[in-house]
């Protein structure tokens, strides 16, 4: 655990419940959920608060919502969360949690798409002009190639 604080976490859809098993499985207790639009108010017997009525703020959240993580972290941290972490934040620290992510089967597809691929990958990197583009793309062709916290691309 980040600081020895309880951990907690923002968003209780898929993706929440993701690393909800994750953390679980590796014996971290989660404290609650936060969440701004489900009705429930428990999953699987951990409490579930709106932003509104956070429990404890004294946490380190874990900020489930991927493509707006960092926006929604610096608004816990405005209202007082004593720690958040965004979405890469959290692959970095839990790495296991990736895996919750990438199924069997959709190892596979990534995998199979980077070999069946080929040609027009090639084809559009040829097109890239800056190598920052260059190198986000063989870092994305690395991810799928072999789908790991080792390889994985963080989001922006």
């Amino acid at each position: 655990m980040m600081n020895n604080l309880p951990i907690a976490i923002y968003g209780a859809g898929g993706n929440g419940q993701k690393i909800y098993h994750a953390l679980s499985e590796h014996g971290i207790k989660i404290e609650f959920f936060v969440d701004l639009y489900t009705q429930e108010t428990e999953y699987q017997g951990c409490p579930i608060y709106k932003p509104d009525n956070i429990a404890n703020k004294n946490v380190t959240m874990l900020v489930s919502v991927s493509c707006t993580s960092e926006a929604i972290k610096q608004d816990l941290i405005g209202i007082g969360v004593q720690e958040c972490l965004n979405m890469n934040e959290i692959i970095n620290s839990y790495p296991y949690v990736l895996e919750s992510f990438i199924s069997k089967d959709y190892r596979a597809k990534l995998i199979s798409s980077t070999q069946n691929d080929k040609e027009q990958l090639a084809w559009l990197k040829e097109r890239l002009s800056d190598d920052e583009s260059k190198k986000c793309l063989d870092d994305i062709i690395a991810f799928r190639s072999s789908p790991s916290s080792e390889s994985y691309v963080e989001n922006d």
